[in-house]
């Protein structure tokens, strides 16, 4: 990837060093996992889980939190930490609310992959 890459998703919002220092600086590979990041379902499947009440949006946000924290999407690793423990019944709040944050921040993320990945 190149200077400018880097910059869109800097941009973006992403902890770009971050994310390169959990994945050894690795450039490359750090493309493919965004790559496999843009195309994987997990989000729908927390979007269906959120909309029916199913509690297993709170696993389901949890595996995202994780995913994302590792990529540097740090804004969208804590909307899925804040889902998390509200399906877990450690924090209060309205799992509907947080979960429009957590679009916002999808749609922010996903256009910027959306230019480093043409």
């Amino acid at each position: 990837m190149v200077n400018s890459e880097m910059d869109i998703l800097r941009e973006a919002g992403f902890d770009v060093e971050g994310a390169l220092g959990r994945l050894m600086n690795n450039r490359a590979f750090f493309l493919k996992m965004l790559g496999k990041f843009a195309q994987d379902t997990s989000f729908g499947k927390l979007r269906g889980f959120v909309e029916s009440g199913d509690k297993q949006a709170g696993e389901c946000a949890h595996a995202l939190k994780g995913m994302c924290s590792t990529l540097g999407m740090s804004k969208l690793s804590e909307c899925c930490a804040k889902l998390q423990y509200i399906y877990q019944g450690r924090e209060e709040g309205d799992p509907e609310q947080v979960f429009a944050e957590a679009v916002l921040e999808y749609n922010r993320v996903m256009a910027a992959l959306e230019k480093v990945l043409a």
